[in-house]
């Protein structure tokens, strides 16, 4: 039988085990960035969201809708697009490393 001592020794090197083994990222993608634009938005005082749908209407890029939750992907579709080596150029704004 094994005592508490035992036990606990147990569960820290399980534990120890299981944090010490990579994880691959669990990331929302483009889900995500349109889940905080969307929650962000909410926040917004009307006269301040009809102003910000105001712009991103008269935005003219193609690479999203203009609407807040899209445009929320932007970054990252510009980045995959690689329009003039955009992957290169752009590869510190989003990750901290």
């Amino acid at each position: 039988m094994v005592g508490t001592s035992g036990r606990m020794i147990v569960v820290a090197i399980g534990l120890a085990l299981n944090f010490s083994q990579p994880r691959t990222a669990l990331a929302w993608g483009d889900e995500g960035h349109e889940v905080i634009a969307l929650v962000a938005q909410s926040f917004l005082e009307p006269d301040v969201r009809k102003r910000v749908t105001a712009l991103l209407a008269a935005d003219t890029d193609s690479l999203t809708a203009h609407d807040i939750a899209a445009e929320a992907t932007w970054a990252d579709k510009f980045r995959d697009a690689n329009i003039n080596g955009s992957r290169q150029k752009t590869r510190q704004w989003h990750f901290a490393i």
